[in-house]
């Protein structure tokens, strides 16, 4: 057999351990490349759906109102979900909606669901009790009769399709002219149904007929002919029909109780009840909260702001227009609340899970070199052998596809199968697979790139080395000034649908930058430490300064440790900043220990009732005027005021951001009165130097605030001490919050409880710990932090194996100097100091560099990228370091780094006789 076969067969078995690590490498990535987009996306559409569940129904839904034009038929192509018997009566209504869904762009169309509708008829005055009577098409569907029946279809009776009782202007039912109808004229019992806790209010017992005019043109009587409960309490029907199920109650100034309840008549009756009063029809087109998704949310947000801002034209079957529908929905809000958040998360992921990728494509990287240092004399025996470049790089070539672009495709397929499996519905686009096939590729690229050739002896000389080095670095540092002068310039312009590749090359480049800064300095610490060791009188420290001199550690090492730190150092503060953050937003949109507020309004006694609970030491109540006229310089708009007594306010806010800032001086009811504004208002209305008046009174601006405030939502508002309210008389005051505080040593559980049982179902009570358990809540706030922790540990393991492989690498030359100083009877602990040498001051300058390079990072992901919705605050939080995260961030890299990196030592500490012989023939 020739020498050419064997050589060969010699170099397929060499490194074959080292084929195997790559190939798991390369797998793990792989599957960590495909992984974690699907974890980013699953995080981004469950942030996305959260911000639509935070909606009730009514708010969520796309509703309106239809002209109650019963009778008719649907237009032709439209769906009809309607049963065949209540076709003529509701035909047209419901095939104009479903004519107006088809109509819907795609995007809106896809979250909704065909229309709801229902007509409710009456309408009482201020605290008058009634009995609404309403007709819906699908009433039956919703409930149970528990005793007796459901109404019949009383529309073809004789009684109301015959002449009435006693006749009036006009024959029933030709027309009957609202408001003629004599006293005497009677009309056949309506029959109805009323839930089963309205029956019990009321004290209506079945087969009672009872008389109800309010919005009716003559009395209406109702027969009640059975009771009901609702199949599922929890559907969202009952939200836009709060009345049905329950009474509701009310008292009027005089403390008189009042009830109204809701009762269903069948709903083919509806064309002939118009007759008597005019209904309310409402209805809306049902969201799917689990339709939407973060990829869709963009195109949805557009779709819905051009789909709501115009009303859909809307015509009777003759071709008359008729008002039209106008939608409304605050899911428009959440969505483009989600899109700014998304946009963010993906920002921050981006930048966080950049440096990961390019420690770990450094890592496969030393690993390749591995291999190609292991099969280097055999290479170089093949090339004495005759073997052309051509050849040698073909072996490299198949090393790549056997321990590269196999084992890659396979970690790929398996991430794809886990993703499926951990996130049902996951559909990966096509840039998922980028990433896992350049690391695929990596090592036969740089296989064919490093393979040994015939003249590989021949050497660029260091003079020109030195000169491509020095251009090297300085394009990159040119480059990285001119990407971070540009990011700082205009910001960030990342938009819902893609990140700026700005935003993520930059910290790349500025990574880059800290790595040639390290790189550069650790030379002259190594010179410095040399002359030290020269003035010494042991041995190793000199020798292991010399090596560092001559033979640093390669730049992979060292940009490893650099981008690991700096991702521990970035994560840390970003885990700060959403930490503190939400607690200073919480605390500042809350203002007290508590916060009592009504749907409505509170009794105008409420702070006294809850200093009186035991534990409340204050109570500072505020009151609202609705969008009171607000003029500046004569131009008329709208704006909330809040009236609060400062003195109480301040001393419940106690401890809390308060909502008026100390230097800001509201008055105390003399002169004019004194209003405080957001900035936003003044900077928009130019509030400052003008003439301002609020319903017609002057009044006198007494200072701005930026900060997060304690107010119901909205951005147009005045506080003003409340006593100027006499300067005011037009002014329409309502109680609707208290702000609480609990004395000191009070149980706060306890007093939550009292409160809430003192004011009952009809306010809420809010701490600032379940408004910031709120703002944890939000799946992006987890998942980014569930991002960062794993692109700690992450990191940390790939920095330590780069740190691994360094070792491996330089365990030719220390073998050779290890066995010629065990020659001449050094210690045995003299490879460990070696090793230190050649590892400490290159990990010690990548940790100065690589927590400069995290906080320079942190800075500047804070200036270009919106963390307000993270922090659930209206205003950008503060930078802030909070050394227990930090230290736990950058102190868990280090430990996993040091650890492993301490096997390495230990494993390179050992050198065998043979290696000193080997070393005397290499050399």
């Amino acid at each position: 057999m020739s020498t050419a076969p064997r050589v060969l067969r010699r170099y397929l078995r060499s490194g074959r351990g080292a084929m195997i690590a790559i190939g798991a490498i390369a797998a793990v990535l792989s599957i960590l490349a495909v992984i974690t987009p699907a974890l980013l996306t699953n995080v981004l559409d469950r942030s996305t759906r959260h911000h639509l569940s935070q909606l009730s129904a009514p708010q969520r839904d796309l509703s309106f109102q239809i002209v109650p034009l019963f009778g008719g038929s649907a237009a032709e192509g439209a769906g009809d979900s309607l049963p065949e018997s209540l076709s003529d009566t509701w035909g047209w209504i419901e095939g104009t909606l479903q004519v107006t869904r088809q109509d819907m762009p795609s995007a809106v169309r896809e979250i909704t669901t065909d229309p709801r509708y229902s007509g409710v008829y009456g309408s009482p005055a201020e605290y008058e009790a009634t009995t609404y009577v309403s007709v819906d098409p699908w009433y039956d569907s919703r409930v149970t009769i528990t005793e007796g029946r459901t109404p019949a279809d009383q529309a073809s009776d004789a009684a109301w399709s015959g002449e009435w009782t006693t006749t009036v202007d006009g024959a029933f039912p030709e027309g009957l002219p609202l408001g003629q109808a004599s006293p005497e004229v009677s009309l056949p019992p309506v029959e109805v149904i009323l839930s089963e806790e309205s029956a019990a209010a009321e004290a209506w017992e079945l087969g009672e007929t009872r008389t109800v005019s309010a919005g009716w043109s003559i009395p209406v009587p109702l027969t009640l002919v059975g009771t009901f409960s609702a199949d599922d309490r929890a559907d969202d029907f009952w939200a836009h029909a709060p009345g049905i199920l329950d009474v509701s109650r009310g008292a009027n100034p005089d403390g008189v109780p009042y009830i109204r309840s809701t009762a269903y008549a069948h709903p083919n009756l509806a064309a002939l009840l118009t007759r008597l009063g005019e209904p309310t029809v409402s209805g809306w087109y049902p969201v799917q909260t689990q339709a939407v998704t973060a990829a869709s949310a963009p195109e949805l947000l557009a779709s819905l702001r051009a789909f709501t801002a115009t009303s859909v034209p809307v015509t009777d079957p003759s071709g008359y227009s008729l008002p039209g529908l106008t939608l409304t929905t605050e899911t428009t809000d959440a969505v483009a609340r989600a899109v700014e958040q998304n946009t963010s998360t993906s920002s921050v992921a981006a930048i966080l899970l950049a440096g990961p990728v390019g420690v770990a494509l450094a890592v496969l990287v030393l690993a390749c070199r591995l291999l190609w240092e292991v099969r280097r004399p055999t290479s170089a025996l093949l090339a004495a052998r005759g073997a052309s470049d051509g050849q040698l790089r073909a072996l490299r070539l198949v090393d790549g596809v056997l321990c590269g672009l196999l084992p890659g495709i396979v970690g790929m397929l398996i991430g794809f199968g886990a993703s499926r499996a951990m996130f049902p519905g996951w559909r990966p686009s096509p840039e998922v697979v980028l990433l896992p096939l350049v690391v695929a590729v990596v090592p036969a690229l740089v296989g064919v790139l490093t393979a040994v050739t015939k003249d590989a002896g021949a050497r660029r000389s260091r003079g020109r080395a030195a000169a491509s080095r020095l251009m090297a670095e300085a394009a990159v540092t040119i480059i990285a000034g001119i990407a971070l002068f540009i990011l700082l310039t205009r910001g960030s312009e990342t938009t819902a649908a893609a990140v700026d590749p700005l935003v993520v090359a930059a910290p790349v480049l500025l990574s880059l930058v800290a790595a040639i800064l390290a790189l550069r300095a650790l030379p002259i610490v190594l010179r410095v430490l040399l002359r030290r060791q020269q003035s010494g009188t042991g041995f190793r420290g000199l020798l292991g300064a010399a090596r560092g001199v001559r033979a640093p550690v390669g730049a992979l090492p060292v940009l490893a440790l650099i981008v690991g730190l700096s991702v521990a150092v970035t994560g840390g503060v970003v885990l700060s900043v959403i930490q503190v953050g939400g607690e200073e937003a919480a605390r500042s949109s809350v203002g007290a220990d508590f916060v009592v507020s009504a749907n409505l309004r509170l009794p105008e006694d409420a702070a006294e009732q809850a200093e009186e609970i035991s534990g409340v030491e204050t109570a500072a109540p505020l009151q609202a005027v609705d969008a009171a006229e607000f003029f500046v310089d004569h131009e008329r708009g709208r704006i909330d005021l809040y009236l609060v007594d400062r003195s109480r306010l301040d001393a419940a806010q106690e401890g809390y951001p308060p909502l008026v800032p100390p230097d800001v001086d509201l008055g105390d009811g003399s002169g004019e009165p004194r209003i405080l504004l957001p900035e936003a208002v003044v900077a928009a209305r130019g509030v400052a130097d003008s003439e301002l008046q609020i319903i017609a009174y002057p009044v006198v601006l007494a200072g701005t605030t930026a900060a997060t405030v304690a107010l119901p939502p909205g951005e147009s508002w005045a506080v003003m001490d409340v006593s100027y309210r006499d300067a005011l008389p037009g002014a329409q005051a309502q109680l609707i919050r208290l702000y609480v505080s609990a004395s000191d040593g009070a149980d706060h559980a306890r007093v939550l409880a009292e409160l809430r049982e003192t004011f009952g179902s009809a306010v809420t009570v809010t701490t600032a710990t379940e408004v910031l358990d709120t703002i944890r809540a939000d799946p992006s706030v987890a998942g980014l932090r569930l991002i960062l922790l794993l692109g700690i540990v992450v990191t940390a393991l790939l920095s330590a194996a780069a740190v691994v492989v360094t070792v491996i690498l330089g365990h030719r030359s220390r073998a050779r100097i290890i066995a010629l100083l065990k020659s001449l009877g050094a210690p045995p602990n003299s490879a460990a100091s070696l090793l230190r040498w050649e590892l400490v001051p290159a990990a010690v300058t990548a940790v100065v560099f690589g927590v400069l390079l995290g906080i320079g990072l942190s800075a500047l992901l804070l200036s270009v990228i919106d963390m307000r919705a993270f922090a659930g605050g209206a205003i950008e939080p503060r930078f802030v370091l909070d050394p227990f995260i930090l230290v736990a961030s950058v102190g868990g890299f280090v430990l996993i780094t040091v650890l492993i990196a301490i096997v390495a030592v230990f494993a390179g500490r050992r050198v065998r006789a043979a290696t000193v012989l080997r070393t005397v023939e290499e050399s």
